[in-house]
């Protein structure tokens, strides 16, 4: 009904004036080269009708169920260690690094909190003194020495499981 109407009112243009032509582009959109009046009726005219069709025509797609909160204690990714390069410098928590202790870093844990890294059936418990790593998507740096019990000193980054322990206090030596 509407295109017809839109038709119509180009019709009543003089035939022969080339000022006020009208041509179809596509269904129901009739431009006029130089008459923005009726562009902006047809365009006012047709906008609720097209919005109202989208809206019936769109599918409803139910929201997606929130997934129960992932255990924050325990993390699965990928651990790099580090060492001789860093020996002796201090960590981000003030302390001196010592790549035969039984540390590690990690990006967000407090420091001071122990953690229990895992490879298939090794563990190594380490303690938190550092940020990083800040390479890729690894989860956690470890000391050499806990890079040599996890058997990892060789492959350099190895795929491990972690799981929050708990605090020792603000520092890993006391």
């Amino acid at each position: 009904m509407l295109l017809s109407v839109l038709l119509l009112a180009g019709c009543g243009a003089p035939q022969g004036d080339e000022s006020t032509a009208v041509s179809t582009q596509a269904v129901g959109t009739v431009v006029t080269q130089q008459s923005p009046t009726v562009l902006s009726i047809q365009a006012r005219a047709a906008a609720p009708r097209a919005l109202s069709m989208q809206a019936t025509l769109a599918p409803r797609i139910a929201p997606k169920p929130r997934k129960k909160a992932a255990n924050k204690n325990v993390q699965t990714g990928v651990a790099s260690w580090y060492g001789r390069r860093f020996h002796g410098r201090k960590t981000a928590s003030g302390e001196r690094y010592d790549m035969r202790a039984m540390t590690a870093a990690h990006r967000t844990l407090p420091f001071g909190t122990r953690v229990r890294v895992s490879v298939g059936d090794r563990s190594v418990e380490v303690c938190i003194n550092d940020r990083g790593p800040f390479s890729g998507r690894r989860i956690i740096d470890l000391s050499k020495a806990a890079a040599k019990e996890l058997d990892m000193v060789k492959a350099g980054l190895k795929q491990v499981r972690l799981e929050v322990l708990g605090r020792k206090g603000r520092r890993c030596r006391q």
